[in-house]
Parts: structure tokens; sequence; C-alpha cells
């Protein structure tokens, strides 16, 4: 033990002569007298013990690895529960912890291993976490990365009736993030991908492609339309990543608000700086702004080209001549058609089968999670798609307000439905 001089723990393994049952021992002094630890252990054919490990922080609090199973002791191996959470039920043949990062790291068999990420709740057990209804756990400082993440804890006592948010905020209390949490009895967890809020709405492609058959028993042969009937586009524009520092995590459950800080460190191997950090995020907020105007123009698009096709089949089943109704929706749908198509390839049934358009060089240009500044190229290329999207906003301006009411009075005089932009559109 490093927190106790003369006292010691053993496992005893004796199932190779057919005695399964669980054996550890401790001893306090220097091994003069040993006594048994394992009582709490259940009892069955997997339930003898390879290995146990003495936790590098928390006096009193122990591991055990039996032939199928491990469990963690907080009162110096007086009782046992169970931590199996996903891990399957495989012989435990060696525990590591890894402090750093307070992994448990578990041998399994032959060359298995299993790692239970970040232990830190089960340290910050005690009884008064466990008579309460709701305890948000201290965090563990993390680190920045490509694929850098935090774990967010806390304990419930009963599943809450109402939802469990999670708030970020940075140290000038600006918001990051928000999470929904799970609502399980006992210890949550919930992760954050160390990136700010996406943005914007997902594009929904409400039309068919171009020239595509309009016969639903065929497009299996073609493309995929998900439940709600609209073919795939492009989701919210991903927020970049943070700059290293020090954000409030705040806990939300009913009534009951609790609030942690998290650290979360540069890379050490990176020879970025700070600066360099939110030089880069400067031009990925500026970016996710710009892909968020050509989503609102993009699904608005979707909505006035739907409208025109069906209008355009309501006209031409009249009984009236209304080949200048046809004629100006023909003109309209064209403009509003070549408009989309420098966001998206329409002729393609996803979003990823064509050659890069607007929205994708935009997502394309600066991600916002590495950790030097952009290049010269970076910030030119970024100048001229952010202009395009402008130019392309001025060109939708025009179609909303002056050839839609143009033609909006065309079919008003004519009995029909006008076309109408959606309001959270605009």
């Amino acid at each position: 033990s490093r927190f106790a001089a003369g006292t010691a723990y053993i496992s005893v393994d004796l199932h190779q002569m057919n005695n399964r049952d669980p054996y550890a021992y401790r001893t306090e002094d220097f091994g003069q007298t040993w006594t048994k630890i394992t009582d709490g252990v259940p009892r069955s054919v997997f339930s003898y013990v390879h290995v146990i490990r003495e936790d590098p922080f928390r006096e009193g609090m122990l591991y055990l690895g039996t032939e199928n199973s491990i469990y963690f002791s907080l009162d110096d191996g007086e009782s046992w529960n169970p931590i199996q959470a996903n891990m399957p039920h495989a012989p435990v043949h060696w525990l590591t912890i890894q402090e750093r990062f307070s992994d448990l790291v578990v041998g399994t068999y032959g060359r298995g291993f299993w790692i239970m990420n970040d232990i830190s709740p089960l340290r910050q057990l005690t009884d008064e976490v466990l008579a309460s209804d709701v305890h948000l756990f201290d965090a563990v400082p993390t680190y920045r990365g490509a694929i850098g993440s935090a774990n967010i804890n806390y304990w419930l006592n009963d599943p809450p009736d109402g939802p469990v948010t999670i708030t970020i905020t940075d140290e000038s209390g600006n918001g990051v993030t928000t999470l929904r949490g799970t609502r399980n009895q006992g210890i949550n967890r919930v992760s954050w991908n160390l990136r700010h809020e996406s943005k914007g709405p997902p594009v929904r492609l409400r039309t068919l492609p171009p020239d595509f058959p309009e016969d639903p028993s065929v497009w299996p042969q073609y493309m995929s339309f998900n439940a709600d009937g609209w073919r795939s586009g492009g989701g919210p524009a991903p927020g970049p990543g943070v700059v290293p520092g020090s954000f409030t995590v705040t806990l939300k459950v009913g009534n009951d608000e609790q609030a942690t800080e998290l650290v979360v460190h540069k890379d050490p191997a990176s020879e970025g700086t700070l600066a360099d950090i939110r030089a880069q995020n400067e031009l990925a907020f500026r970016l996710q702004d710009a892909r968020v105007q050509v989503a609102i123009m993009a699904n608005a698009l979707e909505w006035v080209r739907k409208q025109i096709k069906d209008l355009g089949s309501l006209a031409a089943a009249d009984s009236r001549d209304l080949a200048a109704v046809l004629a100006s929706l023909d003109e309209v749908g064209g403009t509003a058609t070549a408009l989309e198509s420098e966001f998206f390839n329409l002729k393609h049934t996803y979003f990823l089968r064509s050659p890069a358009m607007l929205m994708s060089k935009l997502g394309s240009v600066g991600s916002g999670s590495v950790d030097f500044p952009p290049t010269d190229q970076q910030v030119e290329v970024a100048a001229m798609l952010i202009g395009q999207a402008a130019e392309r906003q001025a060109e939708f301006d025009a179609l909303v307000n002056q050839e839609l009411p143009r033609i909006n009075q065309l079919l008003t005089a004519n009995g029909l439905p006008i076309i109408v932009v959606p309001k959270e559109q605009r």
C-alpha cells in the first residue's frame, strides 16, 4: 500500500485444485497476520480471484478481478460492488490504473484488454453522494486534440421526471454548448467533444433530382429516402474546437443546479500557441456562419422549387389556358434551381456523391480543430468562398423580393395559390 506502512494485499487462485472460491487477503502488520476480505464477492464457478489492486489516490479503494467479473471496494475490502459496465464477462487476469487519465486498464483472456475510461466518479462516491438526489462529480482535466473529449459524470438517486441539461460556458461566461443528459439511476456519463455547438438547420432536399424517375417504386434502384420523405442533404455546420482554458459545467435537473470546473489543456506535443488556435477558430467561425447562411437559403429554395412543381401540375390540369403561368413558373423554377445548384450538385441523390460545391467547400477549408494558425492559402480561399456566399445571398434576395412577388401577382390573378417562403427560412 502507498498509504500505510505495513499494509499489503494478496490474491490467491486455487481453481486448479478445483477450489473456485474467491480468496484475497489484507495485512496491516507487515504480514504477521492476514484478514480475508472477499466475503462480499458472489460465489460461482467463476468467482476465483486473479488479481487485486489498490487505487493510487483514494485510501481503502480496491479493485478485484475474478474469472468473469470486476469488483471495487470503498472500505478496504469489507464490501464489494460490481463495475462490469459494458465489458463482457471475461477473465480479469490483470489490472492497471492509468493515473494521469484515471483509466482502469484490464488484461483479459489471451491478449485481450479493455479500458474503463475515467474512474474518477467511483473515487468520489461517499455516503453523502449516495444519499443525495443529484450530485455533479468533479471533472478530470482533459486535452484538446483531433479526437479529444471530456467526460461529465453525475449521480441521480432516482430517474427524474424532466430533462437533464448540461451547459458549458467559457471563462468569460459565454455559452459554448448545451448537452442533453441521460436520466438513469446511479452514475450517469455524458461525453463532450470539446467543440462549440453546431449551428444552423440541416438541409432538407424535398425535391427529386432533375430528370429523376417520379415513380416511387423504382427509387430503391437509385437511392434511399429517409423516413420523412426527403433525400440526403447537409447537416448543421459543426462548431470549432474550443481554445484550451477553464470551462464551467453546469448540471440542471429540475430545480437542482450544480456547477464544476473543467480544465482543457493544450496538447503538450503540439508546437502551436493559444494565439494560433484562436486565429484558426476565428476563421472557422466565419466559415460556419457562411455555411449556416447557405443552409438557410438552400432550405428555402427547396420549398420554393417544390411549390413551383406542384403549381405547375395544378396549372397543367386546369381547363383554362394558363400557358403564361406555366412559362413564368418554368422561368422562376429555373432561376431557383440554378441558384441552388451552386450549393449542391442537384443531379445526385446524396450530398457526398458529387464534386464539391459551395456547401462542401465551406466545410473543408478550416476545421477549427488544429493547433496552428490558418495558412495564407486558407485565408485567401475562405475569403473567396465567403464572398461567393454573399453573392448568392444577393441573388436569393432578388428572387424572394422581386421575382416571387411578380409571379405571385400572376398566380393570384388566375385564382391559384401563391408561392410562400417559410418565415424561418427567410
